[in-house]
């Protein structure tokens, strides 16, 4: 077949060189342009539980630096992040993913394997009460985690299945994380805060008696410091215990003047015609305070 016009070896390679640069570059911007919202990949040779961030994906606007410092501009731009929906979507990893991550405890974890001698002459214990957004939890283990630690980690009765089985997967990859062995429905506020604690100190002090302190968190707290850090700090309360409280204010007095119950659920104050108020006996000033203590 003869062609209409004379084209030798070296034209027609080069333009087909050339087309196929074109289709390619077609292809590049058909991607960029089509993939405009974020999903994060979860690769476990990176370190276990943690997203690979896209380095043009809003985060990376962020000066982690500035919120640490409290720059009130920084501050501002991670709140208004945090109110984004796509955020909110991209950022969230389910129950469910959790409970099969853990299946492999052998994989790579991201969390500390070693200490200082400084730190491992002076253990520390803690008591987590959760009950849900597991992924705030892992973070918060894996920011506090050292292998001479030991952990003991309360599920609220009335949490979800999915997030029980992914917390108990997670403690379960662990020789000093353990799930407290008597769990109970909390009542924020009510006694029953206070008995999830109880419960899982009670466990620590059974596991061991090596610890120097005890500090009780929930799942949605995150530490300022470092292990060594808190150490360090604590060390230097000399055994005291570190408590903080306040007087009550006067528009406050309601709450340890009143009687409460449990109705479904929810701490109501108690209404009946026979209530009396609680009064304290004698001259003894009336503190509320955190709900986290660090205690010898």
């Amino acid at each position: 077949m003869a062609f209409p016009f004379n084209i030798n070896a070296n034209q027609l390679l080069s333009g087909i060189l050339s087309l196929a640069a074109v289709i390619t570059l077609w292809c590049i911007f058909t991607l960029e342009t089509t993939n405009d919202r974020w999903v994060p990949q979860y690769n476990r040779t990176a370190g276990w539980l943690e997203a690979l961030e896209d380095p043009w994906a809003e985060e990376a606007s962020l000066n982690c630096t500035a919120v640490v410092l409290g720059d009130p501009q920084a501050m501002d731009n991670v709140r208004l992040l945090a109110l984004t929906k796509d955020y909110v979507k991209t950022a969230l990893l389910s129950d469910e993913y959790y409970t099969k991550a853990t299946q492999d405890c052998r994989s790579k974890r991201g969390y500390s394997t070693w200490a200082l001698q400084e730190e491992m002459d002076f253990p520390l214990a803690y008591s987590i009460v959760a009950h849900h957004k597991v992924q705030n939890f892992e973070r918060l283990l894996r920011a506090i985690y050292m292998p001479h630690n030991v952990y003991c980690v309360h599920v609220d009765t009335k949490a979800k299945a999915s997030v029980l089985a992914a917390i108990t997967s997670i403690a379960s990859c662990f020789h000093n994380v353990f799930m407290v062995s008597r769990a109970v429905s909390v009542v924020y506020a009510g006694w029953s805060r206070v008995q999830a604690d109880l419960n899982c100190m009670s466990d620590l002090e059974k596991v061991s008696t090596d610890w120097k302190y005890l500090i009780n968190l929930c799942g949605q707290d995150f530490p300022l410091k470092t292990n060594l850090e808190t150490v360090r700090s604590l060390r230097a309360l000399a055994g005291a215990n570190n408590m903080e409280s306040i007087p009550i204010p006067v528009h406050k007095k309601w709450r340890v003047e009143s009687a409460f119950r449990v109705v479904k659920g929810v701490l109501k104050v108690n209404m009946s015609s026979d209530r009396k108020q609680h009064k304290t006996s004698g001259n003894n000033d009336q503190h509320f305070g955190n709900k986290t203590e660090e205690v010898t």
